[in-house]
């Protein structure tokens, strides 16, 4: 419990770090003979008081144009979004999104969409209006096409959802396919083309052991990109960054195609973040890291993400002591709690810091997924 209070605390100390006019990668690829453009780089500091929950992944978006950005924080009135123009000193309280989750602009930069409260919703950001555009619980994030499509992922499903901007019903990607092992799908980003978006695909717990997917919304097929990837964005004209573990890695990428040329490079080591390190990336090349916690603190909490995310199995154990395992795979399990009945088994799987709450049919070895609470 001591080791747990002593990690928390370490890292709400958060800062904004900017790399703006060229993004590194691009300074790395470089090869035609010309001189790189500069590299500039600066901190934002979070006005006293303000917390970013860097234990969500998300937790800030860049504009398109990089000149914004909107970033959640916690203070003693709440949580709820607050705009940062590059261009001024002070942040913004954006009126009406208290609980705000996963925020993600608009093409325009005009408006910024999010969940809360149930919703998925979205604030003008130049006369601050609020729309509620659909029921989203649990958002797990989205993206806004060219065409005012919204692709959005509510948590009970974990599935693909479509949304026209000015809201209505959200009509679902039938994209699962169980035989291949694939559970679920997160953090859904356009490409400019407006017809295909890139998603990670979940095979595994973790984020980290997903997969980086391209899908056709026309057609509903999906081409496979990059094993153990998570979050990926692109970055025009020919792009994609994504999270591997807490490091930051960039891969050309040919849009119209589908097809990855090259092998990834790193673009930034050890971020922090929880299961999808927190990172922003717009169009013209900007990026936005989280940084905080020193060496000896992030060692401390890879240590303690070691331990919680070790495999187990699941066994039965009679009065005499002696085991039998269920019939399912191991996993990182916690928490087992057995039904009345001897039929359910209710078990949390512990990914970082945060819990998922499942429901084994024993005898059918089948998993379902309940909820998920966060330490945050």
């Amino acid at each position: 419990v001591y080791k747990r209070q002593v990690l928390l605390a370490a890292i709400t100390a958060v800062a904004f770090w900017g790399i703006l006019s060229w993004a590194p990668w691009r300074y790395l690829v470089t090869d035609d003979g010309a001189e790189p453009a500069s590299v500039t780089q600066f901190t934002i500091d979070l006005p006293e008081g303000h917390e970013l929950p860097i234990r969500q992944s998300n937790s800030f978006t860049l504009s398109p144009d990089g000149k914004n950005l909107v970033y959640i924080a916690k203070t003693d009135t709440g949580r709820r979004l607050y705009l940062r123009r590059m261009d001024q000193i002070s942040a913004t309280a954006l009126e009406g999104t208290e609980g705000a989750v996963q925020p993600f602009f608009s093409p325009d930069g005009i408006w910024i969409a999010f969940g809360a409260g149930g919703y998925l919703k979205k604030c003008n950001l130049e006369n601050g209006t609020i729309m509620n555009l659909c029921p989203a619980d649990n958002f797990l994030g989205g993206s806004w096409g060219p065409d005012g499509t919204i692709a959005f992922v509510p948590y009970s499903s974990a599935d693909i959802y479509l949304i026209p901007s000015t809201g209505g019903d959200p009509q679902k990607l039938n994209l699962r396919e169980p035989e291949t092992g694939n559970l679920s799908h997160y953090y859904p980003c356009f490409l400019p083309r407006g017809d295909v978006i890139l998603t990670t695909v979940r095979t595994d717990v973790y984020y980290d052991k997903g997969k980086v997917a391209a899908v056709s919304l026309d057609t509903g097929e999906r081409t496979f990109l990059i094993d153990e990837a998570s979050r990926p964005v692109f970055l025009p004209p020919d792009h994609i960054v994504f999270v591997r573990g807490d490091v930051l890695y960039a891969v050309e990428f040919d849009p119209e195609n589908l097809k990855v040329l090259g092998q990834p490079f790193l673009v930034f080591d050890t971020m922090i973040g929880q299961d999808t390190p927190n990172f922003a990336v717009s169009e013209n090349g900007t990026l936005v890291l989280a940084s905080g916690p020193d060496q000896a603190t992030k060692a401390t909490w890879k240590d303690e993400r070691i331990y919680w995310r070790e495999e187990r199995i699941l066994v039965w154990v009679d009065r005499a002591g002696n085991t039998e395992p269920l019939p399912v795979s191991p996993g990182p399990y916690v928490f087992p709690n057995i039904s009345p009945d001897g039929k359910k088994l209710a078990v949390s799987v512990f990914r970082e810091k945060v819990v998922e709450n499942w429901i084994l049919d024993i005898e059918r070895g089948i998993f379902s997924r309940l909820t998920e609470s966060g330490s945050d």
